[in-house]
């Protein structure tokens, strides 16, 4: 990778990671619901899936999506209709606002920093 690749890579992900995303909307629901250690440690989970994730990428990740592209074109279709029929039966359950309660969640550091992990690990760019 030339030096300008690098730094235009280096612009788009700081411009990506400037603009509020899944992670900071789940990280400001940790911090309303859980309170200020449960959230950093959160963060930190945030902040460490980032850098695995630019580790794989930078290590040839993409590489190997190219390689097996159908593959990972049906994951991606199966996900959808996954996501699709979830909502299909959010939908169809009845759900009220009256019915949904909020939990004051007291989860521990460890798995603050997991939920922060997998919610950047699970939703990566193209």
């Amino acid at each position: 990778m030339t030096l300008t690749g690098f730094l235009a890579y280096s612009a788009a992900l700081g411009i990506a990671a400037a603009i509020p995303g899944p992670g900071i909307t789940a990280l400001v629901a940790r911090a309303l619901g859980s309170g200020f250690r449960s959230s950093l440690a959160m963060s930190f989970g945030l902040m460490v899936g980032d850098l695995t994730y630019l580790t794989a990428v930078v290590l040839g990740l993409a590489f190997v999506a190219q390689t097996f592209g159908m593959v990972f074109l049906a994951i991606k279709w199966a996900g959808i209709a996954y996501l699709a029929f979830l909502g299909w039966r959010f939908w169809t359950a009845g759900i009220t606002p009256e019915t949904v309660e909020a939990k004051n969640g007291k989860a521990g550091l460890l798995s603050s920093f997991a939920a922060g992990l997998t919610v950047t690990l699970g939703i990566r760019r193209r």
